[in-house]
């Protein structure tokens, strides 16, 4: 008995490592329906694949999921079909993110069947794909409402019994009303068969009340985030090498993070930001020029006079971003605003200085000492003129 149990052990084990995970994004994107020649149906003749390197996408698109026979002229494939052709290919199925419809319809080619002698159908048009699925028109509902591109949605719906969500949906069979507000997140929805069209014979007794059940689903957008390629400490500068675009999933728009490498790249680290997260806006800041409780070069200017002194910044400071800043023995304090690299100006103008005639110098020194309540005789301070 227990020699089983190992061998059983041990075929699991074995079983776990022959089907690794798939590393990065692997996207997979089902169409609603495809024409093509009886014969091996490939995955990219039913889906749009996108894996984070060519070689695995190659591999992928030219992975057989069905054989179409001959003998029939229509069939369908899914999520069935698709995981397991991804075990066989040793790619793990759990690591996909298989989204888009629900089922591909699949309708032989009007050459195919026009070439095929043993075809039943020869001299006439294949039939048409069967209509969308109740999973289907719960995805249009959930786009319209929410106001979002439905090429862009992924949602897991889940109901009792779960059959119910691939039945045939035609225009007016399903009644389908929210029961929550439909944005990204969690969603569900009260679905009831109308009433048929044609009134009950004579013989027949009154149809009773339409039958309802609820339906809850998980709705995620996918969007390109800027992406940190390896952890990133607190306070460093952000290259180009440290963060890269990848498509996400997301559940609400508070997760939206950066979606282009320039609002990222040349800003600081606002906080640590660990390998493979997306980057928001409240992670990274522009870079500081000043720091809190550095000592900076406290600039007044009027005219054509400008008074240097040295102060202590009470805050961290970047471009253009008004601090306060103490200065002198009597620790006065100030508000300027960051011009530079250590350096915080205060007064009426942060442009280059003017020319100004000799007898208007006197009083803007004067103007400038007063912004810094100083004199002009103080020696903590230098004049230029």
């Amino acid at each position: 008995m227990h020699k089983w149990r190992r061998t059983v052990r041990w075929i699991l084990l074995l079983t776990a490592a022959a089907t690794p995970p798939a590393a990065g994004v692997l996207e997979i994107r089902l169409q609603p329906r495809a024409q093509l020649a009886a014969g091996a149906v490939c995955l990219r003749d039913v889906a749009q694949v996108r894996a984070d390197s060519s070689e695995l996408t190659d591999r992928l698109n030219g992975l057989v999921i069905y054989e179409f026979s001959g003998q029939i002229q229509t069939a369908s494939v899914g999520l069935f079909e698709i995981t397991r052709a991804l075990a066989r290919a040793n790619v793990n199925p759990a690591a996909a993110c298989i989204f888009g419809a629900s089922r591909c319809r699949l309708a032989r080619t009007p050459q195919d069947l026009a070439a095929d002698p043993a075809s039943p159908a020869v001299e006439a048009a294949p039939p048409e794909p069967a209509g969308p699925t109740l999973a289907d028109r719960l995805n249009q509902t959930v786009a319209q409402l929410a106001g979002l591109d439905p090429e862009i949605l992924h949602i897991q719906w889940r109901c009792r019994p779960e059959g119910r969500l691939a039945e045939p949906a035609g225009e007016r069979r399903f009644e389908i009303r929210p029961c929550s507000t439909v944005e990204l997140g969690e969603v569900s929805f009260e679905v009831s068969e109308r009433a048929p069209a044609e009134p009950a014979g004579p013989t027949e007794p009154p149809a009773g009340p339409p039958e309802s059940f609820r339906v809850y689903g998980r709705v995620e957008m996918l969007c390109t985030a800027v992406v940190a390629r390896r952890a990133i400490r607190p306070g460093e500068v952000i290259n180009l090498a440290d963060v890269e675009l990848q498509s996400r999933r997301i559940a609400s728009m508070q997760d939206r993070g950066m979606s282009r490498l320039d609002e990222v790249v040349g800003r600081e680290a606002a906080r640590g930001i660990p390998a493979n997260e997306m980057v928001s806006a409240a992670m990274i800041r522009r870079i500081r020029l000043v720091k809190r409780q550095q000592n900076v070069e406290l600039i007044s200017r009027v005219g054509a006079v400008e008074i240097k002194v040295t102060g202590k910044a009470l805050a961290d400071g970047v471009q253009d971003e008004v601090i306060s800043v103490t200065y002198g023995k009597q620790k006065i304090m100030v508000q300027g605003r960051v011009t530079g690299p250590g350096q915080v100006t205060v007064g009426a103008g942060d442009s280059a200085p003017s020319p100004a005639p000799a007898a208007a110098g006197s009083a803007a020194a004067t103007a400038a000492a007063n912004s810094l309540s100083i004199g002009p005789s103080d020696p903590s301070h230098s004049e230029r003129q």
